[in-house]
């Protein structure tokens, strides 16, 4: 059966999916809080793994000799928007410059992983683009590094912590994150593992 939203219906659905905000302690919710938590209980996830990408680049610093990415411990940032991030960085620790796959201000290439169960199963892909002028090329000098910010948006209600990591596709080689924690509900579990 297939399900038909009027244009407002629709409409009113993304403002209140691209409002959503997280709770850091027990608070009063918002509505559009309440509408995201909500949804989020019932097992939905929002955003499409949207990796926007800091122009700058800045020297690497100790002896590692290979492409890496990674989240530092303090990995969390809200934007002025309420939006919520994992602030991350891309690594080019190597020699020589690489390529960045892009997608208009996003990486592309990015699949997301949780831990259940002992195993890591896939979640969401980042999200592409109708326009082939969206895509292009964005060399990352050697020995030089750019932050990234992982929408995270629909990952900070739940009452469950779960390891989480990303793997990128850089120069055709799979290039994994280290493991982050995030808060997920039970129902948005059952979904992935179906």
């Amino acid at each position: 059966m297939k399900l038909y939203l009027s244009l407002k219906t629709a409409f009113l659905i993304l403002i209140s999916i691209q409002t959503c905000a997280q709770i850091k302690a027990p608070v009063k919710l918002d509505k559009n809080e309440k509408y995201c938590a909500d949804s989020q209980q019932k097992g939905n996830f929002f955003r499409v793994a949207a990796v926007v990408f800091n122009e700058e680049q800045t020297q690497t610093t100790g002896e590692e000799t290979n492409i890496r990415i990674y989240f530092p411990e303090n990995f969390y940032v809200e934007g002025v928007n309420g939006n919520k991030y994992a602030k991350g960085y891309l690594e080019n620790n190597t020699l020589n410059n690489i390529e960045v796959n892009r997608i208009d201000s996003t990486i592309d290439f990015v699949q997301e992983y949780f831990l259940i169960n002992d195993k890591w199963i896939s979640g969401q892909e980042n999200g592409k683009s109708d326009c082939g002028n969206s895509y292009f090329k964005k060399e990352l000098k050697a020995k030089r590094k750019i932050e990234f910010q992982l929408s995270i948006s629909d990952l900070v209600y739940g009452n469950i912590k779960v390891p989480f990591k990303i793997v990128m596709t850089i120069n055709g080689k799979k290039v994994e994150s280290n493991v982050i924690e995030v808060n997920l509900f039970e129902s948005q579990i059952k979904n992935l593992i179906k």
